[in-house]
């Protein structure tokens, strides 16, 4: 007796991208909604802040509203004026039920410069199926950038 191993896996595969996509969606639309929340709050925050715009709601969940920021000075001023600004979102509809501010301080990774050496010449071998390659395209942009490439002297 076969099993219908094939159709069975044929579903499930459909599920999965069905998940995914579901799961891409929420995230997608979670992150607006955070979005939103961020400039609900903007002129608020930017009354009490010196670094503005340096900062974004990174949760709200229950009663407690979570902003995240780069700077220490911008944490440290937010946590001494947090039941001002609080006092000033509860009169904000989606935050009047804000009753405590949570901030955490995310520094953002700097981007890592890669140097690369010299690469070594081309074989005589490598330029010719570099030239065989661009005889093989019928776009002229891609078969003159290979020939350059294969004539190239380093």
């Amino acid at each position: 007796m076969k099993l219908p191993a094939q159709p069975f896996q044929k579903q499930r595969r459909v599920a999965e991208k069905s998940y995914s996509q579901n799961n891409f969606q929420n995230l997608q639309s979670h992150i607006e909604y955070l979005k939103r929340l961020t400039q609900l709050i903007s002129p608020i925050l930017a009354q009490v802040l010196i670094h503005e715009g340096d900062w974004q709601v990174a949760s709200l969940e229950d009663d407690v509203l979570c902003i995240a920021t780069e700077h220490h000075t911008a944490a440290s001023q937010l946590r001494y004026l947090q039941h001002h600004v609080i006092k000033s979102l509860q009169q904000l509809p989606d935050f009047a039920a804000v009753k405590r501010l949570k901030i955490v301080i995310e520094i953002q990774p700097k981007p890592k410069i890669i140097s690369h050496g010299r690469l070594p010449a081309l074989t005589p071998e490598i330029r010719q199926i570099l030239d065989d390659a661009a005889s093989a395209f019928q776009d002229t942009d891609i078969s003159d950038s290979l020939r350059r490439l294969a004539r190239e002297q380093r």
